[in-house]
């Protein structure tokens, strides 16, 4: 058995999706710990950061960033099924509660098909913003890692995400994020 735990670091932004200023970057999803039909799960809805050119900004959340932390068998694993948005919509968090409980309804749900967790959470809480859909910078790959892969201690993750085509829509960021194992 070992504790698990996931913490936000920072964010780096190297190019921003609004060439007119600064994003506000956000990162919605979940982190899940499983092993058959057993499972450990946490939303994850980050709030807002405002963020432009060649700024790395620290992650504020409560609990000091932690998004997970449970005691888990070394024979689990463990995905990150993440996405990073810049907000666009009304600044609306008085639903912040049913973002979460859709967040873990659409995690169980994936789970029991075993299909990728992303598309369900972005269908669940599609209709609870309201307005200009946010701009989706970019997914984490819903990869499963094995418990026993992680060293005793923190372990640095780096996920890195970029697009666009054109000179008015071109992003790039990198979120650091860390895994402790003990």
């Amino acid at each position: 058995m070992s504790r698990i735990m996931v913490t936000l670091s920072d964010v780096v932004c190297y190019n921003t999706e609004d060439i007119h200023g600064a994003d506000d970057f956000y990162l919605r999803g979940a982190v899940v710990a499983s092993f058959g039909s057993d499972k450990r799960r946490t939303s994850v809805l980050t709030k807002p950061i405002k963020i432009n050119d060649g700024q790395t900004i620290q992650f504020r959340e409560p609990n000091n960033n932690c998004i997970f932390d449970e005691q888990v068998p070394d024979n689990w694993y463990v995905k990150f099924p993440l996405a990073a948005y810049d907000e666009d919509a009304g600044k609306d968090y008085s639903r912040i509660q049913k973002v979460h409980s859709e967040i873990i309804a659409a995690v169980d749900t994936g789970l029991q098909f075993t299909g990728p967790i992303l598309p369900l959470i972005a269908q669940r809480v599609k209709g609870i913003w309201g307005g200009d859909q946010d701009d989706l910078l970019g997914n984490h790959n819903e990869n499963w890692y094995p418990i026993r892969s992680f060293n005793t201690g923190w372990n640095a993750m780096n996920w890195d995400m970029s697009g666009g085509t054109d000179y008015y829509s071109n992003w790039s960021y990198r979120v650091r994020f860390w895994v402790g194992k003990w």
